[in-house]
């Protein structure tokens, strides 16, 4: 196993999150020295693509090893604070992960839980790789140098617990190069809710691993010869929920599994939307590539066509109790055997027409197919996993909202202080400090060229860190839910192909995933109260110091008091919302189904509650942007002129009334299709995402 899989291995999600945020990908020419052996190095490397070479004085320049991709460089260094032992330089075009060491350094003095999981990483690996080491090897650069064969020898090593993680993790910094047209390969085990975006927002090709083929045949092999035994089988050769004890006759197989994609596509609307739909489907493919479905391959590779030419069925949102997403996943699978309707190149049509215009041709469903395609969670899941990198993008425009109120308010950024984050070094919390460290520097409050108003300001603005630190934590609770969903089994019966055997079960229950979403929802109403709060203290003359309603002639002018009526009923809609709905069940199927989780119905709110927390931060952006027009000595940072200028060209400064509606739907259309992220980009140091 290489060194970043290693390390990958042993951190957690937020911290690679962290990584994504503060590092950044570098192409390198052919003879680029990336680390200079005697001279300090300002980064630590993780080797992307292509190979680099290792030499040292001792070799007299002569190369030691050849490391690829994989390799660390430069981390030894971090631990004893000494100049690296070897030079590093690529042989050919190099792309290298890089993260400053500033950056980390600073991270791991700061963020104790951080330091601990990274130093136990390179003690994992450097111990196991000095004990599998036939002969003395040279730690040149920071990197313990492979073996003959290019990497770690053969053998069980705490990290290799952890390897889907870490093969998931790795393929997120290498997402970090991707574009649209890069291929997302399914393999069953490491999709991750940043591929789930490039194939719904993208329209990123999908590719399946040699080895999810192999899987999904060997998988179809155990199904061809238990379908013809006479012993009874749960969706093979017996009927389903309360009919379970009614046989299925082998000549009545095919019409079986056709009648249960027609009988449970029984949705309501409204419908997905394309993207959401390219998502549950992915979802479905990879969950079908694990290998514990039994589904014919031609199913299989009829499902990847579809989705690689955008043919998109239409499903309804609404109709799953979240036990199994029965009703939207039927409805999923109705063109694959002519029926339903598609949307197809901006145009709705009858599946078959779609199928004639694409290319594409039905199948003849068989054993458990019919099981199979609609026997999953996908809906819930793969809609989940684009509500969840929503709310990551949400949560970081909060933060920028949070700042130019802050400037806005003249309020107090000792607040961000390192020092008084350390005493309460929660991971989210920590993250949270920095990310507002980075969007309030060099404004006035943090130069010093004006002061806080008061002592102690209000605790919408005091604890930013505390609470949107604690909703940082909260939906890295969620993704870990998420990501192992998107590469489990969730098939009920399920095929077990290195025992031979099909089993019923109950990994079709999302009890994890529901109560993650519902948790989501309680996320996002906090981050809507806070924001609420925020903004009607811009507008409290006596808190604030500004003019009332931030308007210059009040009285003849009403200013922005009236945008406190949407706000705080869109506060109170998403109180309302934030109510649990994984409790609310009521037995089906003759009691035999008498639990439940609503899982769709836990995704469906949180999507509804991100959208309304976009146009509460929205209001307090253009507030915000308002007030400092009015501060007039509000000196603002790089970031936060940025945040400034792109509210300012989307929505210009009243100064009489006018129709503000316009102004919200601005601000918020640059929030829902990441303008305003990408405008605080720029400026961050040194990363590319927040």
């Amino acid at each position: 196993m290489n060194k970043a899989l290693y390390i990958l291995g042993q951190l957690s999600d937020q911290d690679v999150d962290w990584m994504l945020a503060v590092g950044h990908a570098k192409q390198v020419p052919p003879g680029t020295v990336l680390l200079r052996e005697g001279e300090e190095a300002d980064a630590l490397y993780i080797v992307l693509h292509g190979t680099v070479s290792v030499s040292s004085r001792s070799s007299d320049g002569h190369a030691i090893a050849s490391l690829s991709r994989g390799e660390v460089l430069g981390e030894i260094s971090l631990i004893d604070n000494r100049m690296p032992m070897a030079t590093v330089h690529a042989l050919d075009d190099v792309t290298v992960f890089v993260l400053s060491r500033e950056r980390i350094s600073a991270k791991l003095v700061h963020d104790t839980g951080f330091a601990a999981r990274f130093y136990r990483a390179l003690a994992v690996f450097l111990s196991d790789r000095m004990r599998k080491s036939s002969a003395p090897h040279v730690v040149a650069a920071g990197v313990a140098l492979t073996d003959e064969a290019g990497d770690a020898t053969s053998g069980r090593s705490a990290s290799e617990e952890n390897i889907h993680l870490a093969i998931s993790r790795f393929d997120r910094l290498m997402n970090q190069m991707g574009g649209p047209n890069d291929a997302v390969l399914l393999s069953g085990n490491d999709l991750t809710i940043e591929d789930v975006a490039r194939v719904a927002y993208q329209s990123a090709p999908v590719q399946v691993t040699p080895l999810a083929r192999e899987r999904v045949e060997r998988s179809r092999r155990v199904i061809d010869r238990l379908a013809a035994s006479p012993a009874p089988m749960y969706g093979l050769t017996t009927s389903l929920g309360a009919l379970k004890e009614m046989r299925i006759r082998s000549e009545e197989i095919r019409q079986f599994q056709e009648n249960i994609l027609m009988s449970h596509a029984v949705g309501i609307g409204p419908e997905h939307t394309s993207a959401v739909v390219r998502a549950i489907m992915l979802t479905r493919l990879n969950g079908m590539a694990r290998g514990g479905a039994g589904v014919q391959p031609k199913v299989f590779e009829l499902l990847v066509d579809m989705l690689n030419r955008g043919v998109h069925p239409t499903i309804p949102s609404r109709g799953s109790i979240g036990m199994s997403d029965l009703a939207p996943l039927a409805h999923m699978a109705l063109p694959l055997i002519g029926k339903g309707e598609v949307e197809y190149r901006g145009r709705r049509l009858p599946s078959k027409v779609a199928f004639q215009e694409a290319g594409l041709e039905t199948v003849t469903l068989a054993a458990k197919d019919g099981v199979a395609l609609c026997s999953a969670n996908s809906a819930s899941i793969g809609h989940g996993a684009l509500v969840l990198r929503d709310a990551m993008h949400v949560l970081a425009c909060a933060d920028i909202a949070a700042a130019l109120s802050l400037i806005a308010f003249q309020g107090n950024t000792s607040l961000f202080d390192e020092r008084i984050q350390a005493v309460r070094p929660h991971t989210g919390q920590l993250i949270c400090a920095e990310r507002m460290r980075e969007l309030l520097a060099g404004c006035g409050l943090v130069r010093g060229t004006c002061s806080p108003r008061s002592i102690q300001d209000p605790l919408s603005y005091r604890c930013v860190t505390q609470v949107h630190g604690a909703c940082h934590d909260a939906m890295a609770f969620v993704r870990t839910m998420i990501e192992i969903e998107l590469n489990s089994t969730g098939d009920n019966p399920v095929v077990l192909p290195e025992h031979g055997i099909v089993v019923s079960n109950g990994n079709f229950h999302p009890a994890g995933l529901a109560m993650g979403f519902d948790t989501l929802g309680i996320v996002l109403g906090q981050l809507t109260s806070l924001s609420t709060s925020r903004t009607i203290k811009l507008m409290d003359p006596e808190l604030s110091g500004l003019p009332p309603q931030l308007t210059r002639h009040p009285g003849v002018n009403c200013g922005f008091g009236m945008v406190q009526k949407p706000l705080t009923a869109l506060n109170a809609e998403n109180r309302f919302l934030a109510s649990p709905a994984s409790l609310d069940f009521i037995p089906v199927a003759n009691s035999i189904e008498d639990h439940a989780t609503n899982a769709t119905m836990t995704v469906n709110k949180a999507n509804a509650m991100l959208d309304n927390l976009r146009y509460v931060l929205a209001i307090e952006l253009m507030s915000a942007a308002q007030a400092i027009d009015l501060r007039e000595n509000a000196a603002l940072g790089p970031a936060s002129q940025a945040i400034y200028e792109t509210i300012r060209g989307v929505m210009p400064f009243i100064t009489d009334d006018a129709v503000l509606s316009t102004g919200i739907e601005a601000v918020h259309q640059l929030l829902a299709n990441g303008d305003l992220l990408a405008a605080v980009n720029v400026h961050r140091r040194p990363g590319p995402a927040v």
